[in-house]
């Protein structure tokens, strides 16, 4: 049951990371890390750091998902993080969704 868990959480990841990816308002830092899709918007430097962190207080504010923060290589990132075992598809779907529509309201 554990296998099965942590093989649905990996590729909800990729899902994810695919589907932002495909989005020319995202930067994709890496391939996923485990669970984990790091991202930031597709901006100037300064736009971007300033941008980030207003993005991921847009998505969390709507109370659906909960998206983290980082620093990678000095340079702020938002954090997709697969975890719970609760979490599935159509959660990770709504998150997607969320930073579409709140990146298009902040980048156009």
């Amino acid at each position: 049951a554990f296998r099965e868990q942590l093989g649905e959480k990996l590729d909800l990841a990729r899902q994810a990371h695919r589907e932002l990816a495909a989005d020319g308002r995202f930067a994709l830092l890496d391939p996923p890390q485990l669970s984990i899709v790091a991202f930031r918007p597709r901006a100037p430097e300064e736009d971007a750091e300033r941008l980030g962190p207003e993005l991921l207080r847009r998505v969390n504010a709507r109370r659906r998902v909960f998206l983290s923060s980082t620093r990678i290589r000095g340079r702020y990132a938002l954090r997709l993080c697969v975890l719970s075992f609760r979490t599935h598809e159509d959660r990770v779907r709504d998150a997607v969704l969320a930073l579409r529509e709140e990146a298009g309201a902040l980048l156009g």
